[in-house]
């Protein structure tokens, strides 16, 4: 509802689409923050949630794309509607953005690569820190 609330607002004072999906995104997610800090809680926003933020920024897109095609009230009530149907399977099926620790390659290529670009010492082998003599 925020989402939809804040790429609304957003329009209605004349500015363009990009700022309208972004501060349609800023107002869900800042509202849901401020929610959470009120009730003692950690912000959803800041992770091990079912796609908090994407969620807000594919309703904002959605809500400023019916706008910009002559049917505001369609893309209000789609943009609830789809808030409410993507959030709910989110939570129910677990989907989560990866977090940079989760972030790992699933390619042997790609966990060559990355076992390469270590240091030696993380890799488990030795570092030859001796010079050459000349």
């Amino acid at each position: 509802f925020w989402a939809v609330a804040g790429a609304n607002k957003t329009l209605a004072v004349g500015l363009g689409w990009l700022p309208a999906i972004l501060l349609g995104t800023l107002t869900a997610v800042g509202g849901g923050a401020l929610r959470d800090v009120i009730l003692g809680r950690v912000p959803a926003v800041f992770g091990g949630n079912g796609l908090y933020a994407t969620v807000a920024l594919m309703v904002a897109a959605v809500t400023v794309l019916c706008s910009y095609l002559g049917i505001p009230e369609v893309g209000i009530g789609l943009g609830i509607a789809l808030a409410l149907v993507f959030r709910l399977t989110a939570v129910h099926y677990g989907w989560n953005l990866p977090s940079g620790l989760d972030w790992q390659p699933h390619s042997p290529r790609a966990s060559l690569m990355r076992r390469r670009s270590r240091p030696a010492s993380r890799r488990g082998g030795k570092s030859d820190s001796r010079k050459e003599e000349p």
